[in-house]
């Protein structure tokens, strides 16, 4: 033969490359790559097929479209939520299958949703976008009778908001007057009380009666006392006191003091000794009165002062002891110590006989103590010779 014996080759497509993230599988009649071959294409997860996922190898020895190739899935780039930060596991601008955010929130903000999101397979991030929410502290309860004033006057307590609290008249603040909420959600202090003003407790002076509104050891503001004194003290001070907001009471706390009688005088010839509950001269008080020998008391032994502050009689005074009067005896002769016609104690009378008469008793008597002379008035006798 002039040539060979010619043979007919089925036709070949060119061979395909592996497909990179990917797998492909060919069948056909007389080899992956011939005529009529079919080679399917599918990519791994994260990955989408860009291209036809079916090939054929045609009669021309081509194939009927290009080779697909395996490309990453992309996620929508992702935004920082207002007052948050966003972290991205790469530097890459556009996320893809397995990118990782990472999301906080700056001070004073929390965050509500995931904190991490991931691109998945599927082009979808795994969470939604998290929010940043300013957070709050719990609600405050006005303290009872008190007042209290918030910086944020739409009822939140958001982180910095503040407020002051103050108390009604008559009560006082217990804690902080100012609170702030922190950036974690709790204040900065406990929340304050308002108490009660107190007054001092009252004390009952000697004498007085006393009767308050409440309890001496809880007496507190718009307390009142009213006081009164027992027989033999009269009120220094106001009958009624209050307790004011500041604590203190409206008047100085009133005393009963004892009733005093005048001050008695020495007693000239005589001595005084007093005894009372009070002093000497206080109400109650008993004032003895003694005299000297030879002098007499003109007046009341014993003197009480009464509860109006009077004595109950005049001070009495001591007199001197008067004697009678003496006659000089018949045909004698008296002389007397003194000029004085009213003979008192010790006075004393000297005795004498005119001539021719003798004394018969004693020639010197003295007034006493009693009011007596010391021997009875002598007798002048004539003088007789005796019997011749």
């Amino acid at each position: 033969w002039s040539e060979p014996i010619p043979v007919c080759e089925a036709m070949h497509c060119s061979e395909l490359q592996p497909l990179a993230h990917g797998s492909m599988s060919c069948s056909g009649p007389s080899g992956n790559s011939a005529w009529n071959s079919t080679c399917n294409f599918a990519c791994e997860e994260g990955f989408k097929l860009n291209g036809s996922s079916e090939l054929q190898c045609d009669d021309s020895g081509h194939w009927d479209a290009s080779q697909p190739e395996c490309e990453v899935v992309k996620c929508v780039a992702v935004q920082p939520p207002e007052m948050g930060i966003a972290k991205h596991s790469s530097n890459d601008t556009n996320p893809s299958f397995k990118s990782v955010y990472e999301f906080s929130c700056m001070k004073g903000y929390t965050l509500k949703g995931s904190s991490h999101i991931h691109c998945s397979s599927n082009g979808e991030w795994s969470d939604p976008v998290p929010k940043c929410e300013v957070v709050e502290c719990h609600a405050l309860q006005k303290p009872a009778h008190g007042l209290f004033n918030c910086s944020n006057s739409s009822g939140n307590y958001a982180w910095n908001s503040s407020c002051n609290f103050s108390c009604k008249e008559g009560f006082i603040l217990k804690g902080p007057n100012i609170l702030q909420c922190g950036a974690s959600g709790e204040w900065d202090g406990q929340e304050p009380t308002c108490e009660v003003v107190k007054c001092q407790a009252v004390h009952q002076s000697e004498g007085s009666l006393m009767n308050c509104s409440h309890h001496a050891t809880e007496l507190k503001y718009k307390s009142t006392c009213d006081f009164a004194c027992a027989k033999g003290y009269t009120l220094r001070g106001s009958p009624q006191i209050q307790c004011l907001s500041d604590g203190h009471w409206s008047e100085p706390i009133p005393v009963c003091e004892a009733m005093h009688c005048s001050e008695l005088q020495p007693l000239a010839h005589g001595s005084m000794s007093c005894s009372g509950p009070s002093g000497n001269s206080a109400w109650n008080s008993t004032c003895n009165f003694a005299c000297e020998e030879g002098f007499k008391l003109n007046g009341s032994s014993e003197l009480q002062c009464d509860d109006s502050g009077h004595w109950d009689a005049s001070q009495p005074e001591c007199e001197v002891v008067k004697c009678v009067a003496v006659q000089p005896p018949e045909m004698g002769i008296a002389k007397h110590s003194s000029n004085d016609t009213n003979p008192s104690f010790k006075s004393v009378y000297e005795f004498s006989c005119m001539k021719g008469y003798t004394l018969k008793g004693s020639s010197h008597i003295h007034c006493s103590s009693n009011g007596e002379w010391s021997d009875p008035v002598p007798k002048c006798e004539v003088v007789e010779c005796h019997a011749l």
